[in-house]
């Protein structure tokens, strides 16, 4: 590589470092990396870690709450949006539920089916993009659990309200949680660090970390630039923060009818809470 090649990478790392427009997407996806999704899954399967999932205790007391305010059984069908290895779905299929799990990564839906047959539990699972969910009047409830409906883009989150609209049975819910624009930033404006192998890559790699916030105060964007000898990576995700009045909005636009919580066993709004369950109902 000579000095030209050196200033034409610099250049282009730093205009990768400056706040890019909203949505905009990166190179890679991380959660499609045959290693990162080995990462996730070890992180998914820690009872005490909540990096991938929440903590196995917390999701027991959802899972608890939800079926006790719903009344779930044996008669109720459930899909689960992005179900990962099945920690959800695993538990609801205990209370007798027809149990559907969805998820992007085929890393996750292989171990969930596996972990389903060492339990003897029927869960139908299936390595999709929950974007293209085509179902109709099919389920009584759809979860989507752990934060992931403000990860969506602005346009993804409309077609996926749609969707589930059309997928849930007259009077069906659709539970999720979000953050509120009260939660602190989760990382740094700027960060760097090398390794020589770890999250982002098994071999020797640099990772550039940078956090942006949008003017509107609602949208935040992690960006992760992962360096190896051999390419350059681009991962960002984003996160859209709600506030009662917004979520309520939203999910008015699309049929639904709310009851909102601080999070999804039950717990009391109340000023200044980071983040809020949602119960809801398909209006009509």
């Amino acid at each position: 590589m000579n000095t030209h090649d050196i200033k034409m990478d610099l250049t282009d790392l730093i205009a990768l470092t400056e706040k890019p427009p909203r949505y905009t997407g990166g190179t890679h996806v991380f959660w499609q990396d045959p290693h990162i999704a080995a990462q996730l899954l070890e992180a998914h399967l820690d009872p005490a870690c909540d990096i991938a999932s929440k903590k196995h205790a917390a999701i027991d007391g959802e899972v608890r709450f939800i079926a006790e305010s719903l009344g779930l059984g044996r008669t109720h069908s459930i899909i689960d949006l992005g179900c990962g290895p099945g920690l959800y779905c695993e538990r609801f299929a205990r209370y007798g539920c027809r149990v559907t799990g969805v998820d992007f990564s085929r890393n996750s839906i292989d171990y969930a089916i596996a972990s389903a047959r060492r339990q003897g539990l029927t869960i139908a699972y299936t390595p999709m993009n929950y974007l293209e969910l085509k179902a109709q009047s099919a389920y009584d409830m759809a979860c989507m659990i752990n934060y992931d409906f403000g990860a969506l883009w602005e346009t993804d989150m409309h077609v996926l309200l749609d969707a589930v609209h059309r997928a849930l049975k007259p009077g069906g819910f659709f539970l999720f949680d979000v953050f509120t624009p009260a939660r602190p930033a989760a990382m740094p404006i700027a960060n760097w660090y090398v390794s020589r192998g770890g999250f982002w890559d098994p071999g020797a790699h640099l990772v550039l970390e940078n956090g942006f916030e949008y003017p509107d105060g609602q949208v935040r964007m992690q960006q992760h630039i992962v360096v190896t000898p051999e390419e350059r990576r681009v991962y960002r995700i984003y996160d859209t923060l709600f506030s009662v009045e917004s979520i309520t909005s939203l999910l008015t636009r699309h049929g639904f009818a709310a009851d909102i919580y601080a999070d999804l066993t039950g717990t009391a709004l109340t000023e200044g809470t980071e983040t809020l369950g949602i119960f809801a109902r398909k209006a009509g």
